[in-house]
Formats: C-alpha cells, structure tokens, sequence
C-alpha cells in the first residue's frame, strides 16, 4: 500500500510546494495548507497513475481538477485568492523534467527523444489547464446558482 518511499515522494511534494509559497512571498499562515495541498497532488497523481498507466492528459487532467477543486473551497474558507493556492499545490506536477529532457534531445540531435518528452510536456501542461479550467468554471457556475436560489 504506503511504501516509505511514496511516504518521502509526498512530503518532498508538500515541501516543494510550501518552498515556492515561500518564494512567492504567501503568507506563512497559509504553508501549512500549501503544504497539504501539495501532499493531496502528489498523491492524486500516483494514485491515477496507478489504473491510468501514463496516459500523461488524462492523469494531469485529473490531478489538476481534484487540486483546483480544493483551492477553491480552501479559499472560500480562509477568504483569500484561490490561486495562492492553487499555484503552489500544483508545483510537484509541472512537466519541468520532461521540458529539460525534450530540450536535451533537441541540442543533441536525438528527435525521437525531444518528441517524446514535448509531447508529454504539451499533454500534462494541457490536462493541468484544463481539468484547472473545468474546476473554475463549476465553482463560478455553482456560485452563480447559489445566488439566484438564495
């Protein structure tokens, strides 16, 4: 189930995230939330990839949704700007890695290299906007409701 090394991917991926809230200057009586947010997208991007098997959009896709969904109701509850959060949870999942690779494979000549990782840059950059799009969109549609009804 839990390996001690997925236990250490998690905390690293809550530590990424609360470094770079620090970096952007958040306030520090948000890092301990940053820091749950980046634990919960990490852990929704092993556990997708688990029954997706690397299927790079859906599983951003997926992860981008479940992290964006969260920063929005987290927000609603401390009253501050979605996006502090969202940005910050979202650090451990940008394809910089697969950026790098397909950069590498570009000066060295190697195509079928820079192919594989841009195009695995472009899935995962287009499943975090768009399962991040997705997630905006219900909770501004939902707001809308709530209006109306109320």
């Amino acid at each position: 189930m839990f390996s001690f090394e997925m236990i250490k991917e998690l905390m690293m991926a809550g530590l990424g995230s609360v470094a770079f809230g620090l970096v952007f200057n958040v306030n520090k009586r948000y890092l301990a939330v940053i820091f749950g947010l980046g634990v919960l997208c990490w852990g929704t991007w092993l556990y997708v990839d688990t029954w997706m098997e690397d299927n790079w959009f859906v599983i951003a896709l997926i992860t981008g949704l479940v992290v964006a969904v969260a920063s929005e109701i987290i927000s609603r509850i401390l009253r501050a700007p979605s996006t502090i959060f969202f940005l910050t949870a979202t650090i451990p999942i940008i394809p910089g890695g697969q950026l790098y690779h397909c950069m590498q494979g570009i000066v060295q000549g190697q195509r079928a290299y820079a192919s594989d990782f841009g195009t695995r840059t472009l899935y995962i950059a287009l499943g975090i906007s768009i399962g991040m799009s997705i997630a905006w969109a219900i909770c501004d549609l939902s707001r809308k409701v709530r209006r109306r009804f109320s």
